[in-house]
Formats: C-alpha cells, structure tokens, sequence
C-alpha cells in the first residue's frame, strides 16, 4: 500500500477501501473469498495477463482446470463484464456445485498464519461464501437477461438442470433472482387481474375482462414460464401462480354458477388450462372444470333446443279444436296454421340443432297419446305418429321405431273401425273402404283388416246365391258378427308414453287411469296409502327431471325448498311391498307427463 502510494498507480480512495477491508475482519474475508484462492502468484499474473483478451470460450478452457472458487469467480468476472451465453452460466453453475469448501477454508488458514493474520471460524466462512455465491448468482442472471433472448437462455438454463429431480441450488438461487428481476411487471400483471376480475362483475363487461385476463396470463407465464421445471421437478407449483390461478378460477366459477355465463366461463378456464399447462396439479383442476362445463353447456343447449317443441305441444294442447282441425286440413307443413306450422318448424329446428331425438320423440309421442287417450282423435293420433317416424326413423335405434310403429298401428285400426261401425249395414260401401284401408294400412295392422275385407267378401258372396229374404238376414247377422269378432280379436286400445329408448314393444292400457296422488304427512316411518307412494314415487322422478332444468340462483332456492319438503315426508316410509311395485310400474310408463310437469313447475324460476 506505500508503494502503490508512493508510486501513484492507484487512486486513494481505493487504497483506502482496501486497507478498511485489510483490518476489518469480515471485509478481509469477503475480498480473500473473491479473489483467487488456492492459486500461486505465478497462476495469477498468467491469467490477469489474459483474461481480458480472451474469448469466453477460450476463457473457459483455459480455467477448466483451476480450483472451482478460483474458476468460478473468473466466469463471474466475465458475466460482469458482457451477456453471458448458457454454457458461461452452467460452467459457473458447475463450479459451485463441485466447490470442496473445506478445502477452501483450509487454504484460508494457512495463508493467514504464514502472514500473521488471525485464522478465520468456519461459520463466518461459511456465511461470507453464501454471500459471494448469491452475488454471483446475481451477477449471472443480469448477464443472462443482457443475451439477445434472456428469457430462452433462462428456460435452457433451469430445464438443463432441472430433469433429475435435485437441482442446483446455485440455480434456486438463479431463479430467485430471476423473479426478483420481474417483480415489478409480475405486481402490475396480478393487479390488472384483480381489476378485470372486478370490472366482470357488470354482464356488459364480462367477455372484455375475459378476454383481458387471457392476455395478461399468457404475460405472465411468458415471465415466469422459463422458471416453471424448477418447482415441477420438486414436485411444487410456483406459489404466485398458484394464487393467481385461484383468483381467475373463482372468476369462472362465478360466471357458470351466478351468472349462466358458461361459455364466457369455459373460454376463462381453457385459457387456464392452456397457461399454466406447466403445473399439472392446475392443468388438472382446469381439465375438470372444462369437463363440467362441457355437461353444462350441453344440457343448457338441449334444453334451449327442446323448450320450444315443447311449448309448441303445449300450445297445441291447449288449443286442441284448432289443432285437430288444421292438421286433418292441411296437414303436417311448416307453412301451414297455427298450431301446426309452429310445432312443425320447432321439430325441424330441434333435428337440425342435433337435439336428443329420444327426447323429441317423446314429447311429440306424448301430444299423439293425448290426441287419442284424452281427445278420442284416433285420426290426429295417426297423423301426428306418422309425422314422427318420417322425421325420426334414422336418429333413433330400432327398438323406438318398433314402439312408434306399433302405436301408428293402434291408432289406425281406432280410426278405421270406428268409421266402419257406423256403416255396418252397408256391405258394399264397408268392403269398398276396407279395400283403400288395406293399402294405407300400417304394416302392423294391414294382416287384420285384410282378413277382415276377406270375410265381408265371403258373406257378400253367400249374400248373392241365397233368396233375397235370406241375404236380408245374413247382411244383418253377418256383419255385426265380423266387426265383433274383429273387435274380441283386437280390441280398441290406447297407448301410454315412455323414455326408454331400447328394445321394447308398447304397453297399451285403457285410456282412463287412476293416478291420483296424495301429499303424505311429515314424519318418519310412517305406512302410506297407495296414493301417498304415488306422490313420493312420481315426485322423485319429478325432482330428478328439475333438477336438470335449475341454473338460476331462484330456482336453486325453490328446488332446494321442494327437496327439503319431499325429504321430510318421503325420506322413510313404511308400505305394502304389492302397492310399491304396482306404482313404480306406473312411474315407468309416465316419464313423459312427469317431464311436463316438471317442466312447468320451473317455467316461472
């Protein structure tokens, strides 16, 4: 220091930094640490010759095999001083993790006794080695982000190192202070999140903040994305991504459950998914949602294509006369009526919207049964079924076309032999009709009214070779006797509606019911009445076809209510095993009406 006083050759506010840091113990330390430990002066005075000449590759071979504190604070000299690639980085990596420190502190010891200087204690070593690492770290990351695409280097860096499991923690170290560098923009971007969440409180803001929360994720995780493998190969998912994730889910949640918004909702959470792709833990609980709102929008999409065809079967119930009437007039045509040209064009729309055709057809199959069970209108039953089997016979699977053809049939041959009885005594005219009726008749029905025509032309026959008092009384006889014999062989049925879509033919029953359901009293085990099980078995069936039908926080509530009123009266009841098994064998064939009923009472949520 007197020489270098003397001389001139150093400014004197440095000799004086260098002599603080000569006699004061930890500054001694540090400046030792950060030198060249380990190294002869001969090793020194070669390199300092060189360093600044040359490249940092030849840089980095020509101190491959130095001591690693020696090498590593070589390649932290050269981050100082330009952009450090990623084999700059990894080498200096490389050099901490190979560090032999009780080496280093053994070198330490024997140069302070040679000097006369007081040996070191191993833990303030150990904390002035911890500081020098984290300025190196420091030093490397600002070199890494001066690279021409600091974000690639960083991302090449952290997965290089990353894929056994045990990373560095020369690069924890790194990717700390990595994110320290980004907290500003990392702070701006959680900021602007919680803005766009706030602002998509008010419906004509929703799809904006959607859109802008989007955006500022894919900021995010273009930041923090090259640091992700760190976390992931420990098994851990970056704390402030984490948060965030929740704070944007809660959002989307928000928009499915409160709002109805499901679309708005699923664009949030794909982007979600999407985003935080890095962190399966996330990419899970995203793939879930998206599956939910999936079975959501769906349902909400079934529903918005059935509502109409069933409230055109609605209208066409309720104004049956006009109904009946425009159908035998002018038939099933979208440009015909009201209510026929509505109920037409809403079953067009809902085939064309790829609706449940299973659904359709039961709720046009329902309207026909009351065409004939209700109103005694075989003829519009007949019409409306084979309206049906045109528009569905492809969608649906073989057995619900067997179903539909077998109620085509039984309203037909309703229609038919009714309009036959009131002309029995007309021979002639009854075998001229029952000769167009054998050509139009379904294929179900055609064998019987052929065989029928066959016997009217047998007993006209007898007629013609017998006296003409003779024929007078077997035109009397004859006749009623094949319409009764027709009549004991197949008799008038009606036909009763189902939802089942496999296999099966139709059940017929008369067409008055005893249905009639009474409320039972709150309490438990309790013996029911036979109506009292009806109303707990059709209920059931009821609430289970609402509970699809209830997206509104209103009806949530009311649906709640009716469950917790059902519950207190249904939960446990005692009965007759004969009246539980004839009522559920009810419920089957009623899915139909319990979808009207359960459709009607959430018309108003």
């Amino acid at each position: 220091m007197d020489e270098a006083q003397f001389e001139g050759t150093v400014s004197e506010s440095d000799l004086d930094k260098a002599q603080q840091a000569l006699v004061t113990p930890k500054l001694r330390l540090a400046a030792e640490l950060a030198w060249l430990p380990e190294l002869s002066q001969a090793q020194i005075e070669k390199i300092f010759e060189r360093r600044l000449a040359l490249s940092s590759g030849a840089l980095l071979s020509s101190v491959e095999m130095l001591p690693e504190l020696a090498r590593a604070n070589l390649i932290a000299d050269l981050c100082g001083r330009q952009a450090a690639d990623f084999d700059v980085v990894d080498a200096l990596m490389a050099s901490w993790d190979g560090l032999d420190t009780s080496s280093v502190f053994d070198f330490l010891v024997s140069g302070r006794k040679a000097s006369g200087f007081p040996s070191p204690d191993w833990k303030s070593f150990l904390i002035a080695l911890q500081d020098l690492k984290e300025f190196h770290a420091l030093t490397a990351t600002a070199s890494l982000l001066r690279s021409p695409t600091p974000r690639d280097a960083v991302r090449r860096l952290v997965d290089g190192n990353s894929s056994d499991g045990s990373p560095s923690p020369f690069l924890a170290l790194i990717v700390k202070e990595y994110e320290k560098q980004n907290e500003a923009t990392l702070s701006r971007i959680t900021d602007e999140i919680g803005e766009a969440v706030d602002a998509g409180t008010q419906p004509n803001q929703i799809q904006s903040s959607v859109a802008k929360i989007h955006k500022l994720l894919l900021e995010w995780m273009d930041l923090l994305g090259p640091t992700s493998s760190s976390y992931v190969s420990r098994g851990l998912t970056e704390p402030r991504s984490k948060a965030l994730f929740q704070k944007a889910r809660a959002f989307s949640l928000h928009l499915a459950n409160d709002e109805g918004r499901y679309e708005d909702a699923r664009k949030l959470t794909l982007a979600l998914q999407t985003c935080f792709l890095p962190y399966q833990e996330l990419t899970k609980v995203a793939e879930k949602d998206l599956n939910d709102l999936d079975d959501l929008i769906r349902e909400q999409r079934e529903l918005e294509l059935f509502q109409p065809l069933y409230s055109a079967c609605d209208v066409a119930k309720s104004h049956y006369f006009e109904f009946s009437k425009t159908l035998k007039a002018q038939g099933l045509n979208a440009g015909s009526s009201a209510p026929i040209g509505a109920l037409v064009r809403a079953t067009n729309s809902f085939i064309a919207g790829n609706g449940n055709p299973n659904v359709g057809v039961n709720v046009l199959r329902d309207l026909a049964l009351t065409c004939n069970n209700d109103h005694g209108d075989p003829e519009a039953s007949y019409l409306l079924t084979q309206f049906v089997l045109e528009r569905f016979r492809t969608l649906v699977d073989e057995g619900v076309v067997e179903t539909l053809e077998e109620d085509a049939g039984t309203v037909f041959k309703n229609w038919k032999i009714s309009d036959l009885e009131k002309n029995s005594k007309n021979l002639s005219w009854m075998i001229q009709q029952l000769q167009g009726i054998v050509a139009v008749a379904p294929s179900t029905v055609r064998r019987e009214f052929s065989n029928m025509l066959d016997a009217l032309i047998e007993a006209r026959r007898k007629k013609r070779v017998k006296w003409a008092w003779i024929a007078g009384i077997a035109a009397v006889i004859i006749v009623p006797a094949v319409l009764q014999e027709n009549k004991k062989s197949a008799p008038r049925r009606s036909y009763t509606s189902t939802t089942t879509t496999t296999t099966q033919t139709t059940s017929y029953s008369p067409p008055v019911e005893d249905y009639q359901e009474s409320v039972p009293p709150i309490g438990d085990n309790l013996t029911l009445s036979k109506p009292q099980i009806r109303y707990c078995i059709y209920q059931s069936h009821r609430l289970e076809l609402l509970r699809t039908m209830t997206t509104t926080n209103t009806g949530i509530d009311k649906f709640n209510a009716i469950i917790g009123d059902y519950n207190s009266r249904c939960a446990s009841f005692r009965y007759r095993g004969s009246d539980l098994i004839s009522v559920e064998q009810e419920a089957a064939s009623r899915i139909a009406k319990f979808q009207q009923e359960a459709a009607e009472m959430s018309r108003y949520w």
